[in-house]
């Protein structure tokens, strides 16, 4: 409504889960890595996500700025990995399982996988840093 009212292009930037030492334990991958509780509680640990780490969020922030050359006022980008990772898999690389206690209470798992394309191909972006690596640097 603003941007048409008003006539101002608006680019909107939908985050997967971003992650990266920006807050330590207020996400699911620096809980893992930072948490030093004995029993850490996983809720869902076969539901999937799409992670990002936050410095390919900024890339992606700055880069959208840089060229509003299309004529449309409104547009919706997902800034994600375009790849879902389960809990339990993240658990696994990193050898926390016997610090993890899992509870389910889904019957269907989820699996929340970002379609990157739009933004792939507007702002000439892709993400860089792969969570698996990180993760695996992070565990040694």
């Amino acid at each position: 409504f603003y941007s048409e009212t008003f006539k101002i292009k608006i680019r909107i930037l939908r985050l997967s889960n971003v992650y990266g030492r920006k807050s330590e334990g207020s996400n699911f991958i620096d809980y893992l890595l930072f948490n030093k509780s004995e029993k850490l509680e996983i809720f869902n640990p076969k539901d999937r996500r799409d992670f990002i780490h936050v410095s390919d969020v900024c890339e992606a922030i700055v880069k959208s700025f840089k060229d509003f050359r299309n004529n449309k006022l409104y547009e919706i980008y997902n800034i994600g990995s375009g790849i879902s990772y389960s809990k339990e898999e993240i658990i696994q690389i990193l050898n926390l399982g016997n610090r993890c206690s899992f509870k389910n209470d889904q019957t269907i798992i989820s699996d929340t996988v970002y379609d990157i394309e739009k933004a792939v191909q507007a702002f000439d972006w892709i993400p860089k840093i792969d969570l698996i690596k990180y993760l695996k640097l992070k565990k040694g």
